[in-house]
């Protein structure tokens, strides 16, 4: 595996008040590798696979700070290049499948988000983005007779058995998307507020598709949006010993993306879909209190429900698109039931100067859901604007009082690590695989 990359930031500051920016960053990529998945000597199921990629972005920004008000407004592109191949190597069969072929994407973003102090407790932020992508997409899987490499990894020339698909296809998708958050400081140890902000996932093609199996790989996937409501509460009880931050939320999904495998009587057809729509909600709650001078417990927990209010999939035996909402749950979720979770693995009890206590089990799983990436550069994760809420810097224990949080975002937003929101995002929006098992295109997800 080979990465690089480098980054320029330039940043001119006009006056007191008005700031420019610019970073411009390159990155590319190359991975070659070969999975065994059968981890035997014999080429019974062996995936041989190159990826590369290369990107080119380029922001600019304004930065606004006034007396009591502050904001971003700029623009963004990003030019990027992404392949890749691999062989599906079944040496039982005497066959192999190889799968290749290259996304082109340019990217055009305009943004801007303000924050307003109406009083000394009443905070307003507002914020919006216009994305334009343009992509071109190739696509070549291939059966080839033999157990080894075919030519889209390397192999020798030869011609395929099956051509299952071969197509190139451009597409444009575009979004507007905002968000608006009031923070109101209901007195010196308690601030509540409320936000909606909506979340935009760009559409392409499918790398993966085989157009025998499902003839509309060729026509792409339609982007995945998001509409999420949140209303919280942050601050401090018993003489600031607890720190706490609680939360409602709801995120309403349509157009969802959903990546299936369905067995057929020659391999496997994967292929994704905008399967339909799905809800998110639930609450949570963590803080941290000081038992001793010297002792803290900090704790989380949080109440969580998911379901799928559509689910639409292409049945290969009938040819016909059909509604299976009822045959599938969202992944880590039960049928008919909410998860009871708290966000991390460990409950952490902290001493301060020499009394160190260690760290004790916790007995829940992470379960904060975030909203789909808002898109690059201004719009980036942690960025300012497009449909994922900012939090503020998190309450500390036994804190000064903090000033209210200057970027407008609302004070109590629950935060979890980062790559654990990321990898439980893409879990759970997932189906798990809870269908009728007599089925002879059972549903199987990756």
């Amino acid at each position: 595996m080979e990465t690089e990359g480098l980054s320029l930031t330039a940043e001119w500051t006009i006056n007191d008040m008005l700031t420019f920016k610019s970073i411009t960053a390159r990155r590319d990529g190359y991975t070659d590798t070969v999975i065994d998945f059968d981890g035997t000597p014999s080429p019974t199921l062996d995936i041989p696979a190159y990826y590369a990629d290369d990107q080119f972005t380029q922001e600019f920004q304004l930065l606004f700070n006034g007396a009591r008000w502050q904001g971003v407004a700029g623009v963004y592109y990003l030019d990027s290049h992404a392949e890749g191949a691999f062989d599906t190597v079944l040496g039982n069969l005497g066959v192999s499948i190889g799968t290749g072929g290259f996304v082109d994407t340019e990217s055009y973003a305009v943004f801007a988000d303000f924050n307003f102090d109406l009083s000394d407790r009443l905070r307003v932020a507002v914020g919006a983005r216009y994305t334009e992508d343009d992509k071109t997409g190739f696509v070549n899987r291939a059966t080839y007779l033999g157990a080894g490499q075919t030519p889209l990894t390397g192999g020798p020339a030869a011609t395929p058995l099956v051509q299952n698909t071969l197509y190139t296809n451009s597409r444009s998708f575009s979004e507007f998307t905002p968000r608006i958050s009031v923070s109101y400081d209901l007195n010196d140890d308690l601030t509540g507020y409320a936000a909606f902000s909506q979340g935009f996932k760009s559409g392409g093609f499918d790398m993966r598709g085989d157009a025998l199996a499902t003839p509309d790989t060729v026509d792409g996937y339609d982007p995945e949006t998001v509409d999420s409501y949140e209303l919280g509460l942050k601050g401090y009880a018993f003489d600031r010993r607890l720190t706490f931050s609680s939360a409602l939320f709801y995120s309403d999904y349509q157009d969802q993306q959903v990546t299936t495998q369905v067995p057929t009587a020659t391999g496997i057809a994967s292929f994704v879909d905008n399967v339909g729509a799905s809800t998110i909600y639930g609450a949570e709650f963590e803080g941290s209190l000081w038992l001793t001078d010297f002792l803290t417990a900090n704790f989380a927990v949080g109440y969580l429900r998911a379901e799928f209010e559509e689910f639409i999939r292409y049945n290969l035996t009938t040819m016909q698109y059909e509604d299976i909402s009822d045959l599938v749950v969202v992944q880590n979720s039960r049928a008919g039931a909410a998860t009871w979770a708290s966000p991390g693995r460990t409950t952490c009890w902290t001493a301060t100067g020499d009394h160190p206590v260690g760290v004790l089990p916790r007995r829940f799983q992470p379960v904060r859901v975030p909203q789909p990436d808002p898109g690059p550069g201004g719009l980036r994760p942690g960025g300012p604007v497009g449909g994922v809420d900012h939090a503020g810097p998190a309450l500390a224990a036994r804190p000064a009082r903090q000033e209210p949080d200057r970027r407008g975002v609302p004070h109590g937003r629950l935060q979890l690590p980062g790559r654990a929101v990321r990898q439980l995002h893409q879990r759970l929006l997932r189906p798990a695989a809870h269908l009728d098992r007599s089925a002879a295109d059972a549903l199987l997800i990756v």
